[in-house]
């Protein structure tokens, strides 16, 4: 019994020993935290962020950012940003640990699907690896990646920010969302039917808009992932492929159609044929003249791309010049306090 004792406070000193940081750090821990908690920098001055999403809101937060990931992407989606989001390096697929290491973070943020081994990248800084659950939970990894950053506070202004918006265009929108809004997605040789589930559809669902009962998933995201057999004709929690001869199941009162349609001549041609398909053309709400086609991005789960969902949808109910502006088209900053 004795040495029994012993063993237990041994491991109770330990575990103890193990949670004390040194000065000018701080114990890091998350629920969506992949890892044994971690000691971080209290007000890192290095920071990289090996993730695709939220870099410009990370900006707008005044994050010290010296790596990012998907740099060119970012662009794309945020071309206003390019100045800015040039200037920062960008670490590869996969994070590429020589860059990362000339960099001299003092902290590095990423996904577990970046990292094998962790002791690779702590041995350059301390890591935080956040779980990739699915694109439903996109703002907790937001959460996440500002509250190691140190900028939790900027993260709730963000979303506050963003819900403020979503019940603005919900109030200017009014009885438009009692409409069945289908969500539709084409890229080049596929069509997908996108679920509440997704990113976009979130959004769509928080202003209320009621949606098609063939893109509605009838179980949550984690209920599907642990028993995919039971529903063989969904490919995932947040899309539904369905085949050109099969297109009139993109029916609703309402089509928003989304798509890297601009200056991609492959992913043009296919809508073309999706549009011009005669199963299409008897669509009720085609033959009416209610479809939008989008080149924003509905599927990813990103805070500035939230408010570019919103600008896409209130242009496709006439009610853009009602909504206030985009933060992220002015690059407004925000304090975080």
């Amino acid at each position: 019994m004795k040495t029994l004792l012993v063993l237990l406070t041994l491991m109770i000193v330990s575990f103890a020993f193990a949670q004390t940081c040194t000065e000018g750090e701080r114990l890091f821990d998350h629920e969506l935290l992949a890892t044994e908690p971690v000691c971080i920098p209290e007000n890192p001055e290095r920071v990289i962020v090996g993730w695709t999403f939220n870099i410009t809101a990370l900006l707008r937060a005044d994050v010290p950012l010296v790596g990012l990931l998907d740099q060119e992407f970012n662009i794309e989606q945020f071309p206003n940003w390019e100045a800015e989001l040039s200037a920062i390096p960008d670490m590869g697929r996969p994070l590429n640990l020589e860059t990362m290491l000339g960099l001299e973070p003092d902290l590095i943020i990423t996904s577990e699907l970046f990292v094998e081994d962790v002791q690779l990248f702590n041995a350059i800084a301390p890591t935080v690896v956040f779980q990739r659950i699915g694109t439903h939970t996109w703002r907790q990894e937001a959460e996440v990646i500002f509250d190691a950053a140190g900028e939790l506070g900027a993260y709730n202004d963000l979303m506050t920010e963003l819900d403020n918006r979503i019940a603005e265009l919900s109030g200017l929108l009014g009885g438009a969302t009692e409409q069945e809004l289908s969500v539709v997605n084409v890229r080049p040789g596929r069509i997908l039917l996108y679920t509440q589930y997704s990113p976009g559809g979130i959004v769509i669902d928080e202003l209320g808009f009621a949606r098609p009962e063939v893109q509605l998933l009838p179980v949550t995201p984690e209920e599907f992932n642990s028993n995919r057999d039971a529903y063989p004709n969904l490919g995932s929690a947040y899309t539904r492929e369905v085949s050109l001869e099969l297109v009139d199941q993109a029916a609703g009162d309402f089509i928003l159609v989304f798509g890297s349609f601009t200056g991609n001549e492959e992913a043009q041609a296919y809508l073309d044929e999706v549009t011009t398909n005669p199963l299409w053309q008897s669509l009720d709400a085609v033959q009416e003249g209610n479809i939008y086609v989008s080149s924003v991005n509905f599927a990813g789960g990103d805070i500035g791309n939230a408010h570019a969902m919103l600008d896409e949808l209130a242009a496709a109910f006439g009610v853009a010049d009602e909504l206030s502006p985009n933060p992220y088209t002015a690059k407004e900053a925000i304090s975080g306090q």
